[in-house]
Formats: structure tokens, C-alpha cells, sequence
């Protein structure tokens, strides 16, 4: 479009309302999208990790009865429950957030080479750089996730035995 034009021109006018309803238009193609993918993303996220504890759940009870004298198990329902609210979160809209970013990162490439190779790469230069700033922060997330995994499975431990406690007394 030329949108050069004096902006008291017709033609111009015509432009900026031509280019006003391509991004109206956009705009709700995006929203409905967005709205269905994380709808469908979180519904078939619950059934899973509903599942997932499920089945978490029957693999504990098919142990032995000595499998339960040598592990302190008395947190199991703890981790169950935290790590099944994690899978929600990981496959639900996170998933989907993924695959909107890799596809925004590799869309965008695929036009800044196509506008400026020259620009490009020297922007691809960085993406080493990137990289591992982004390890290190999975890295450090990770090992942070699992301490706070041990303490609520203690915590759940120490709660277990106490109500188990109560209840014995009563």
C-alpha cells in the first residue's frame, strides 16, 4: 500500500481503513483460535493427568506388602498429587505455548531472511548465546522444582503420621 500519500487524501483514507479491517479481521481469527486450542488443550490436559494419577495410584497398590515395609510411602499421595497438577500445567496451554513460540521464532527467521539475510545473520549470532542462558534457567528451575518435590513429600510425610497419630489415640 502506499501510504505515502498526504493523509487528507482519499487515497490514503482508503488505505488506512483497508489496512484497519485486515487487522480486525486478524485479530479475531486469533482470538477464536486462541480460545479453542487452550479450551481443547485444557480439556484433554485434565483427562490426562487424571489419568495419570490413576494409574500413579493402582501402580502403588499392586506393590507387595514388603515393598511398603522398606519405603516410607506415607508422602506418595503428596507427590501424586503436586506432580499431577504439574503434568496439567506442562501439557495443557504450556504445550500450546510452545508450539506458538517455536513457530513465531521459525516465522520470524524465515521473514528476516527473506527482508535482510545480511541482518539476520548477524542476529543468528546470538542464538548460541541464547541458548544457553535458556539451559542454565531450565537447569537452575529444575533443581529447585525437585528440592521443593522432596520437601512438600516430608511435609506430607509428617502430616500423614501425625493425623495417623491422632487417630490411633482416639
Amino acid at each position: 500500500e502506499d501510504l505515502a500519500a498526504p493523509p487528507e487524501s482519499e487515497e490514503f483514507m482508503d488505505a488506512v481503513e483497508e489496512l484497519t479491517w485486515i487487522f480486525l479481521g486478524l485479530g479475531v481469527v486469533a482470538f477464536c483460535s486462541l480460545c479453542a486450542y487452550a479450551t481443547l488443550l485444557e480439556t484433554s490436559a485434565g483427562n490426562m493427568a487424571q489419568d495419570f494419577k490413576k494409574k500413579w495410584f493402582e501402580a502403588l497398590l499392586r506393590q507387595d506388602m514388603a515393598y511398603f515395609d522398606i519405603q516410607d510411602v506415607s508422602g506418595v499421595a503428596t507427590l501424586i498429587s503436586t506432580n499431577g497438577a504439574k503434568y496439567k500445567r506442562g501439557v495443557g496451554v504450556k504445550l500450546g505455548l510452545l508450539v506458538q513460540f517455536i513457530c513465531t521464532f521459525l516465522g520470524g527467521f524465515i521473514y528476516a531472511f527473506y527482508s535482510s539475510w545480511q541482518t539476520s545473520l548477524v542476529v543468528l549470532c546470538t542464538v548460541p548465546f541464547m541458548a544457553i542462558s535458556g539451559w542454565f534457567l531450565v537447569k537452575m528451575t529444575s533443581t529447585s522444582t525437585q528440592r521443593a518435590n522432596a520437601a512438600y513429600a516430608k511435609a506430607g510425610s509428617v502430616a500423614y503420621t501425625t493425623v495417623s497419630s491422632i487417630r490411633t489415640i482416639l
